[in-house]
């Protein structure tokens, strides 16, 4: 299922790139966030990157 999953999702995901890169302007977020898991202590903080554009 995870194989199945990953070929989906990857399918998904080179669409939604081939769509942000061809606008004209890209906007960008890189947002700390605290993580609490893989042992990791609940202070350290991981970044999710957002990539959006306008729609046309």
């Amino acid at each position: 299922m995870i194989k199945s999953s990953e070929r989906y999702l990857s399918l998904l995901y080179d669409r939604m790139h081939q769509q942000i890169y061809q606008g004209p302007v890209i906007h960008a977020d890189e947002t700390p966030v605290k993580v609490k898991r893989d042992g990791r202590n609940t202070m350290c903080n991981s970044y999710q990157c957002i990539k959006v554009c306008p729609l046309k």
